[in-house]
């Protein structure tokens, strides 16, 4: 571990809990923080917000990443540095199969490496998968929550409007990929060779196969996807929450 404070960060050792909660929107973080007792402001730097709170009187930390795994990296990177030991992404996904509806929950075991920040780390053989604990602790307090989700592998990639969108959607609809994302791939490499647990918890915001993507929405659409998911994200938080701590 180190004393210095992290330069993306701007966190050092003593600072955060070694449970991590990470989400790419820096205005989540407060709404999230909000379900924690006591919680406070520990940093905020570019697009790293970070506060603490209390979960059933254990400190757990909830620190924005960016968009994509390049921000993801430098967030897990700086925060393995000051002693963080396990991190859950509670985040949102477009879902890529046609039972998959806005506001439902997505819990991944695994990962598709479609992205080059990992490539640093390892081969591209190498897997990208969740510890398989928290998993199966996001699934159970999923189950206790009665809300609806589904399990599988998500496709973490690194382009946000790709030129050919038909067609790499249905290559991997056709491969029962469940969502697509930006960051889980790197979470869970990045994690797992340095010896940390990680999971994820998604919200779904919308349907690349069906085409109720939020970007293809009106405004009034938009408001109500927006309510939908925010809502969820709390709920999620909650689980991840609970799956964090032993």
């Amino acid at each position: 571990m180190s004393p210095i404070i992290q330069p993306g960060i701007l966190c050092k050792e003593g600072d955060i809990s070694e449970n991590l909660i990470i989400t790419g929107d820096p205005r989540r973080v407060p709404k999230l923080a909000e379900l924690l007792e006591s919680p406070y402001k520990v940093a905020e730097n570019r697009e790293y917000v970070t506060y603490n709170g209390y979960w059933k009187g254990e400190l757990i930390t909830i620190m924005s990443t960016g968009i994509g795994a390049p921000a993801a990296a430098i967030a897990l990177e700086e925060a393995k540095n000051i002693g963080v030991k396990k991190i859950i992404r509670v985040g949102t996904t477009g879902a890529m199969q046609h039972r998959i509806a806005i506001g439902d929950v997505v819990i991944p075991f695994a990962a598709v490496r479609d992205e080059r920040t990992t490539l640093n780390y390892v081969r591209k053989i190498f897997p990208a998968v969740a510890d398989p604990a928290l998993y199966f602790r996001l699934g159970f307090f999923a189950e206790k929550e009665k809300i609806k989700f589904f399990k599988g592998i998500v496709w973490s990639t690194d382009i946000y409007y790709p030129s050919d969108f038909t067609k790499i959607v249905d290559y991997w609809q056709r491969r029962n990929i469940i969502s697509v994302e930006m960051e889980c791939s790197t979470l869970f490499t990045f994690a797992y060779i340095n010896g940390l647990k990680s999971a994820a918890i998604l919200v779904v915001d919308g349907n690349l196969v069906e085409g109720t993507m939020m970007k293809a929405m009106d405004e009034k659409q938009l408001a109500k996807s927006k309510e939908i998911v925010n809502k969820q994200l709390l709920t999620s938080a909650k689980i991840a929450f609970n799956a964090i701590l032993e």
